[in-house]
């Protein structure tokens, strides 16, 4: 069993359009520019390659994108809460990723 599917563990999934407001809100906050159509490719086209961590009462706790091209990809828009971080959330989102990616046949060596 991986740690991020262990019992207890908080879900990882798909975010909602909701979650996006949230998303730019903490990177505007860290001076990110995070242009308006990379957005839309993630909320459309590439939704399947976004990825949301959620607290126990459903609100995000943080955030990851990959991007894939055949089998290389890179990993990027990884943000936790302001308030969550040093609790181990970024290192989580990271691992999951790498883990989504290689069960696709993506080299993460």
């Amino acid at each position: 069993m991986r740690p991020e599917d262990a019992p207890g563990a908080e879900p990882i999934g798909s975010p909602t359009p909701a979650d996006w407001e949230l998303f730019r809100s903490w990177a505007d906050r860290e001076g990110w520019r995070v242009p308006a159509p990379e957005l839309v490719l993630y909320r459309n086209q590439l939704a399947d390659s976004a990825l949301v961590l959620r607290g126990g009462d459903a609100a995000p706790i943080g955030f990851v994108t990959v991007c894939r091209h055949q089998r290389h990809a890179w990993i990027g828009n990884l943000i936790v809460a302001p308030d969550r971080r040093g609790e181990g959330h970024g290192r989580r989102l990271f691992r999951y990723a790498l883990s989504a990616l290689s069960a696709l046949g993506v080299d993460t060596h």
